[in-house]
């Protein structure tokens, strides 16, 4: 079971995006977390039915491995085949607990982005990547006053990802 205080913190941030009816956004939930919540007190699965609530209402979850996992730490250890098992777990508590499994098609990563997880990610179904603004490339001076709206593409063809900005600041 989760701490109540992380339970109680969920659920004021469940609650804040409640309240924000109107305005879409896009969750990133740890399944095995949420898997927690569904399983755990009254408070825990309110938690857990609010978020179900978000996407019933046409807000977006993203994908995710059953535990949060690097692809490439995976394979250093020897284990880049569990990668496409925890997506599947992950997936279908997903299904289960918020009533949708999300596209396999757009990711967020918060980490290293190296060949090996992009890899792995792209024979997942990968497409769209977002990563944190400070992950790119600065801009030139002259294009200071732009922002990186447009994706920029890693690989060619077919296999390109399309890799947007995260911005810290929204």
């Amino acid at each position: 079971p989760l701490p109540p205080k992380v339970v109680t913190r969920l659920a004021g941030e469940v609650s804040a995006l409640d309240t924000g009816a109107g305005v879409p956004v896009t969750l990133s939930v740890t399944p095995q977390t949420l898997e927690s919540l569904a399983g755990g007190d009254g408070a825990a699965r309110a938690v857990a039915s609010g978020l179900a609530g978000l996407v019933h209402r046409g807000d977006e979850v993203l994908p995710g491995p059953y535990v949060a996992a690097s692809p490439s730490s995976l394979e250093a250890a020897g284990l880049g085949d569990q990668l496409a098992p925890q997506i599947a777990a992950g997936q279908a508590v997903l299904s289960r607990d918020v009533g949708a499994a999300p596209s396999l098609s757009t990711w967020v990563l918060d980490g290293r982005l190296d060949p090996v997880t992009l890899g792995a990610l792209q024979s997942e179904g990968l497409r769209r990547l977002v990563v944190p603004s400070a992950d790119l490339s600065s801009l030139p001076a002259v294009l200071q006053n732009t922002t990186f709206a447009r994706p920029a593409a890693v690989g060619r063809g077919p296999q390109a990802v399309e890799v947007y900005s995260a911005d810290p600041t929204v």
